[in-house]
């Protein structure tokens, strides 16, 4: 299984040598299988790519076979939601790539994380990643979904304001606010400014 071991083994984005090995193995007229998983873990290359954080191995893979786009892996996180643990105050383009990438291929945005309930939406809200929040909407992230503890991306934003300890005029819970006022008018005013 060499296309598994091409993505395996590190969190650094693959080096040169193995991007050109991993084309040559995708190439259009090989059947290469990329939705192959070694015995024990259940990843498959594409979360492989998505822990490396490298955008490159994550469109090669896709264009390969859109379809493991859902694939689940051991953990039972799918692919977006493997890419949103990743996701930190400071996202990083390659990160933001992947996310496009992931969206492109219709990728589910309601799904939520196995113990907490969380979907993307709220781990992005949470984090104050108003790009994401934007692509998330854009695809059709419902602001309304409930956590394990019954919290809508609204009560998530207010939570944020506390623990960032901002007043009105912080610009990252404003921008939030807005974008989720425009899925929800009517519940982005009972909870935002609280």
């Amino acid at each position: 299984m060499p296309l598994l071991k091409l993505p395996g083994g590190g969190q650094e984005q693959l080096k040169d040598h193995r991007r050109r090995a991993l084309a040559l193995l995708l190439y259009p007229y090989y059947k290469t299988d990329v939705d192959v998983t070694p015995l024990g873990t259940q990843n498959k290359p594409l979360h492989l790519a998505i822990r490396r954080n490298d955008p490159w191995a994550v469109g090669m893979l896709l264009k390969k076979n859109d379809s493991v786009v859902e694939a689940n892996k051991s953990e039972g996180l799918i692919t977006l939601l493997l890419a949103t643990r990743s996701w930190s105050p400071a996202m990083t383009s390659d990160q933001l790539e992947i996310l496009d990438l992931l969206l492109e291929k219709k990728a589910k945005v309601n799904v939520k994380m196995p113990l907490t309930y969380k979907p993307p939406l709220h781990l992005a809200v949470s984090h104050g990643l108003v790009h994401v929040k934007e692509r998330l909407l854009e695809h059709g992230a419902d602001v309304n979904q409930k956590t394990r503890e019954g919290k809508t991306a609204f009560e998530i934003v207010a939570e944020r304001k506390k623990q960032h300890g901002c007043g009105e005029d912080c610009e990252s819970c404003s921008e939030v606010k807005v974008l989720l006022e425009k899925n929800d008018p009517d519940r982005g005013k009972n909870y935002v400014e609280t």
